[in-house]
């Protein structure tokens, strides 16, 4: 599982340069323009009366683009083809929005916007290729007074991910838009991985655990944190366990995406990673693969092919197939429109949430238009991937272990983009995720706990085909619970101490939630032994079972947990 704030501590300022902004500032006596002054006045704009002002803006087709240079690549290759311009008040609550094509040969274009107030204001610009793949943000400040301003931005910034409740941004808008979203590399966000985790059961009802993940992280490279240089890194691969196999055999890629490793996004959804292994390894080539072969991307009755190839760390040849089927689609694992995930929230947002919103971070995001910029992810689950075949051979000579028709997974899509100074809050982070899926029901829950130096954040939410769509087809949660009514801790005496690592876990977790919606939980692992080689460090992830109640109602499932060893999650 992979996740900014009204203070902008944690955002990135643009320099002025060769952007401008047009924004006309004059007298209105009809409705709309007195609503529209009403609402920045309310938003606290400085200045007590009307005035004509103009601020000009033009934007560059050639900026200098920040310290990434997977987006400094894209950019050369690619070009700015569209812009996306929003006027937003001093503590970041969106005013208007303007679309400005490029046309082909320009260096410049330009944008207006009408308002009535002078004052403090924000403008954020986003770069989009033809594609509508976004490539970067700059964030301005600008002071508005009367008669002409000007606003010119030279740098692109990396991507702004930011709370939104309006559909202005490209996957927002229809299930076809989300596609074509997340069909296309998106070089200005420094995170994008596609998870897919759960279990495969064979025709004697024997279990594997399986995990497979294709990632691309532009990884920070300079220690000192003094530039935000960042080279693009992969991170691909398959992992399987039983009872009998002593934790997770995993094969795949890691290394740096420019130094000889191919990475490939294509419509419809189709994502592979490809590398080459050394001579005399029993594979010539590692390669994962995930691909869309019916459907649409994200939407129920959608089935996806995952693919595995290679040698694994143990030196042994691993080969994987599985299909399967979403039974329920993608579902909204953050809020508003573009599903933007918190991963911590500043002191005085929790204790805003907590004192005026009786915990509620939706209430507290909707009342508020807290954009959190730099504070989460844009995150889409698939909760329910049923398994419709699947083969996985091992050794030198292709034996099949196992193969079966049964099976459950879960999808996870992460996209996210952490500036240096929310590096710096999550780089020493903690963290439990459980995701539990009740079948019967045809109900799913994610529960998880991520600890900064910050805060400790709790988010659980209800997932279920009876909540309502977003305009992109996302479902939303059925129900989320306030910050308050969450609670987990382990079972005390289901330590386990892998012989590898040497590290010590807990196998049973106790999850309590309350409110509106009610959850009494038992989370076990299926086996002590799933502990994850991560390459500098170990993880211990896997397959469980819960038991308990859901809304006084008894309940079965498969759980799959994340965690730290004892010690590192307090």
């Amino acid at each position: 599982m992979t996740y900014n704030a009204p203070s902008r501590l944690h955002e990135r300022r643009s320099q002025p340069g060769i952007y401008t902004v047009m924004l006309k500032l004059k007298k209105s006596r009809s409705l709309v323009g007195s609503v529209f002054c009403a609402a920045i006045l309310l938003a606290g704009c400085n200045g007590s009366s009307n005035t004509d002002a103009t601020l000009e803006v033009s934007l560059s087709t050639s900026p200098t683009p920040a310290n990434d240079l997977h987006q400094a690549v894209q950019l050369e290759l690619q070009g700015i083809r569209q812009f996306e311009v929003e006027l937003l008040d001093r503590q970041g609550v969106p005013l208007a929005f303007q679309r400005v094509s490029v046309p082909s040969g320009s260096q410049m274009v330009k944008t207006a916007f009408t308002i009535d107030k002078e004052g403090s204001y924000q403008v954020r610009s986003s770069a989009f290729t033809a594609d509508e793949a976004i490539l970067g943000t700059t964030l301005s400040d600008v002071q508005i007074q009367a008669g002409t301003n000007q606003l010119s931005v030279k740098n692109l910034g990396l991507s702004n991910l930011y709370y939104a409740n309006n559909a202005n941004l490209p996957q927002t808008k229809s299930p076809s838009a989300l596609e074509k979203y997340l069909s296309f590399d998106q070089p200005g966000i420094t995170l994008q991985a596609y998870c897919f985790f759960g279990y495969l059961e064979d025709a004697n009802k024997q279990q594997m655990a399986y995990f497979s993940l294709i990632q691309r992280l532009d990884q920070q490279i300079d220690p000192s944190g003094e530039t935000d240089l960042r080279l693009p890194l992969i991170m691909s691969g398959t992992g399987i366990s039983t009872p009998t196999l002593g934790g997770f055999r995993t094969g795949g890629t890691l290394g740096a995406a420019l130094i000889g490793n191919s990475i490939s996004l294509t419509q419809p959804w189709d994502l592979s990673i490809t590398s080459e292994n050394p001579p005399g390894s029993v594979a010539a080539k590692n390669e994962t693969r995930a691909q869309l072969v019916a459907g649409t991307f994200g939407q129920k009755g959608a089935q996806y092919r995952i693919l595995s190839h290679g040698q694994d760390n143990l030196g042994k040849l691993m080969t994987t197939e599985v299909l399967v089927e979403d039974t329920m689609g993608f579902v909204s694992e953050g809020f508003g429109v573009n599903s933007f995930l918190p991963n911590w929230l500043l002191p005085e947002q929790q204790a805003a949430i907590r004192k005026d919103y009786g915990g509620s971070v939706e209430k507290y995001l909707a009342a508020t238009q807290d954009p959190m910029t730099g504070q989460g992810s844009y995150y889409y689950s698939a909760p329910f991937l049923t398994v419709l075949n699947f083969t996985v051979s091992y050794d030198h000579d292709g034996t099949v272990i196992s193969q079966g028709s049964g099976g459950l997974l879960w999808m996870d899509v992460v996209y996210q983009t952490f500036d240096n100074a929310a590096t710096d809050i999550v780089k020493d982070s903690s963290w439990a995720f459980f995701i539990m899926q009740f079948p019967e029901q045809q109900k799913a829950i994610m529960t998880t706990m991520v600890g900064t130096e910050v805060s400790e954040y709790h988010v659980s939410s209800l997932f279920s085909t009876k909540a309502p769509k977003n305009l992109n087809g996302v479902l939303e949660p059925e129900y989320r619970w306030n910050l308050q009514d969450i609670k987990m801790q382990p079972v005390t005496d289901s330590k386990w101490t892998s012989p590898v690592s040497g590290e010590t876990y807990y196998t049973k977790y106790k999850i309590n939630l309350s409110g509106d919606h009610t959850a009494d939980l038992t989370v076990t692992m299926a086996w002590d032994d799933q502990e994850v080689n991560a390459g500098t460090r170990f993880v211990y992830e896997g397959l469980g079972h819960v038991t308990g109640t859901l809304d006084g109602e008894t309940v079965n499932g498969t759980a799959w947990l994340e965690m730290q060893p004892i010690g590192k999650l307090n």
